[in-house]
Order: structure tokens, then C-alpha cells, then sequence
């Protein structure tokens, strides 16, 4: 927090008449050699000071974005380790233009970029495109959507995500591309060991979760060569609780249910009329009768009743028939009450070697397993 301080005319004036009332005569002090000695050491010259901290890390966002031709934004080691991310997902949601999609457990998953689906993102490790078998703990991949809670924060150093198509990037990423490099030894120079420890309790499972990470580095005294390891273990037990469902769509209506005659040798039950599907209608098709079922009943419907025109706008005051057929409804609604372990297990290494100036050679490698029941 800092405070500035304004004085007037006035206020200078006392100053200088006090100052001229409280001199004194000034005696002069032989200083003794001690001193003399003090003051050379006080006034040795410093060839170079570097502060570090995370103002740096906002100076390296923007030269990198800078120095881009595209349309991009990073972000750095230091912005990744200084908030409570669980896995790389979280920590690309604090990025501008994207979309986090979180598992049923709340946990990050996957990433979209600029409102479009997770499938339009390409993902790159070190410039090569990864890809991961599964997405969460109850969805297959069906695309290329990548499992990023995979991947540990603290094992990464630069987040980079591509917003506009470059020569350079491999194809596929229609929405963009993310790029996230691995941490190596002369990111930070000298002998380094960084290590965390964490603990959280799921209230549902009523289990204490632990979690742990430590990455040590180290390069020579000639900054020639260096090496890196690092390992990230957790073990967390998953209680959920709640509501979820396949995914959304709007209903297609028969000439009875838009409440229009139908022509001559046109089945209306069967029909869907363009004319009250203007949207083309949904896959989700209403049943001609009222079902026979508990749900139905509860709700004060009677079982086999003709779903009409007019019990559809009676069931949802307000709408049009227009305004109904483009509703959303939930494919396969149901409650969900998960529980299980959750073992995450990921090891990185390096080898990097600078023999001069224009030569440079690196070894990457990155293994992660995730493990459910």
C-alpha cells in the first residue's frame, strides 16, 4: 500500500522557521581508522543485483507476447505456483478466452478456447501433441480432448496458448493451441529443491486426503550442464453427491403436439412438421401418450393421456409452442452418488547441456498415471 503526502506554502514556511530556530553550531569529529575502514567496506560497488520476484513474471508475459506474431498469452512459473491449482486445467482457466470444464467431482478436466467445444483445442508437451485415453471418471475420449488434470502444476514452467493459427504449430487446433513446456535444469541455475505438501478432506467421504510433490534441479559450476527430477504422488478418496446428465437437447414435434392438421395421408403422430420445428427440431422426441410410471403419476399426470398442444403449454405457462421446441431438456437425467480412490502417480526428468552459446541440447521426459476405483 503506498500514501502520498501533499504540503502547502504555509506548511514549508514553519518548516524553514523552525529549522532556523533549532540551529546549533556543528563541531567538527576526527573519525578514527575503524571508521575509515567501515566506510571502504560500506562503499564496495556491486557488479550486478537481481531481484527476483513476481513482478518478473508479469515482465516475461509481456515480452513473450511482445515478441509473437500472433495473437497469444503465457503465463510463467512463478503466476502457476502461486495459486491452490490441483492440476495444469486450473491453472490455464486463469488465462483470458478460456473455458474450464470440470469432472462431477469439481475437479479441472479439460479446456475450451473462446466458447467453442474442448475438441477444437489442440495440446502440446514441449511442442509435441499429446493425447490421453480417457476424459474423467465416467467419459471415453471421443475426440481430442486431452485429460489435463493428468499433468501437476509444479511440474510445468510456461503456459502458452495460441489464439491465432501460426506455420509453425501443428494442425488441428481450430479454436487454438496449448502449449505447455516442462521444467528444466537452467530455469533456475545452481542446485534447487522445491517441495510441496497438501491436505484436504472430502466431506462426503469423510477422509483426508494427502497430496506431494518435489522437484530438485542442479547445474554445474561452468552452467554447461545440468539435471532435473522430479515426482508428484496423490491419493485422494471421491465422494459425490448430486445431479447430472449426458448432455442437453431440445424436443422435435409431432402435428399433434403443435396443435396444426395434418395433410392428407400424413401420419401426425409421426410427423415433425418444419413449420413448429423451427430450429429443425432436437433428437429428443416427446412421447405421443402420457407414460405409465411413478414419476408421472408423483407429478399428477395421468397415464395415457395424449400429449397435446395444449398439456404442453398447460405443463410450462409462459411459452409458446416456438418457445418450447427450442428449450433444452436433459438427455438422461439422473442423481448421481459416486465414491471411490483416485491415485495419481507422475514423474519428469531432464538432462540439458550447453556446450556455448550457439549449441543447446535437452532430454524431456514426463510419465503420469491415473488410477480409479
Amino acid at each position: 500500500m503506498s500514501r502520498s503526502f501533499a504540503r502547502s506554502r504555509l506548511s514549508q514556511a514553519l518548516a524553514l522557521a523552525l529549522l532556523g530556530l533549532s540551529s546549533v553550531p556543528l563541531l567538527a569529529q576526527q573519525s578514527s581508522d575503524s571508521d575509515a575502514d567501515q566506510s571502504e567496506l560500506d562503499a564496495q560497488e556491486l557488479d550486478e543485483m537481481v531481484v527476483t520476484g513476481y513482478r518478473r513474471s508479469l515482465q516475461y508475459s509481456t515480452e513473450n507476447k511482445r515478441e509473437e506474431k500472433g495473437f497469444t498469452d503465457s503465463i510463467f512459473a512463478e503466476d502457476i505456483g502461486k495459486f491452490p491449482d490441483l492440476n495444469i486445467a486450473e491453472s490455464l482457466n486463469r488465462i483470458p478466452g478460456i473455458q474450464l470444464d470440470r469432472d462431477v467431482n469439481g475437479e479441472g478436466l479439460n479446456i475450451g478456447i473462446r466458447g467453442l467445444p474442448q475438441s477444437f483445442t489442440k495440446t502440446l508437451i514441449n511442442g509435441g501433441e499429446a493425447y490421453t485415453a480417457s476424459i474423467g471418471l465416467n467419459r471415453g475420449n471421443q475426440n481430442r480432448e486431452v485429460d489435463l488434470n493428468l499433468f501437476p502444476t509444479e511440474f510445468f514452467n510456461k503456459l502458452t496458448v495460441y489464439k491465432s493459427p501460426q506455420a509453425s504449430l501443428p494442425e488441428g487446433g481450430v479454436s487454438g493451441v496449448v502449449d505447455m513446456r516442462s521444467a528444466r535444469p537452467f530455469d533456475n541455475e545452481g542446485q534447487h529443491l522445491n517441495y510441496t505438501v497438501q491436505l484436504d478432506r472430502n466431506s462426503i467421504a469423510d477422509k483426508v486426503n494427502p497430496r506431494g510433490s518435489a522437484l530438485y534441479s542442479w547445474t554445474n559450476d561452468d552452467s554447461t550442464f545440468g539435471a532435473l527430477a522430479g515426482v508428484s504422488v496423490v491419493r485422494s478418496r471421491i465422494g459425490v453427491r448430486g445431479w447430472e446428465s449426458v448432455g442437453w437437447m431440445n424436443p422435435s414435434l409431432n402435428y399433434v403436439q403443435c396443435g396444426i392438421e395434418a395433410p392428407a395421408g400424413v401420419d401426425p403422430l409421426t410427423t415433425r412438421p418444419a413449420i413448429c420445428n423451427p430450429g429443425g427440431g432436437g433428437s429428443l422426441q416427446m412421447p405421443n401418450t402420457v407414460p405409465d410410471n411413478a414419476s408421472t403419476i408423483a407429478a399428477g399426470l395421468t397415464p395415457g393421456a395424449t400429449v397435446d398442444r395444449d398439456l404442453l403449454l398447460a405443463l410450462n405457462p409462459g411459452l409458446s409452442i416456438d418457445q418450447f421446441t427450442e428449450a433444452l431438456f436433459p438427455r438422461l437425467g439422473r442423481p448421481v452418488d459416486m465414491a471411490g480412490d483416485r491415485d495419481r502417480d507422475a514423474f519428469v526428468g531432464s538432462l540439458e547441456w550447453r556446450p556455448s552459446d550457439k549449441a543447446h541440447f535437452y532430454v524431456d521426459m514426463l510419465f503420469s498415471k491415473a488410477g480409479y476405483e
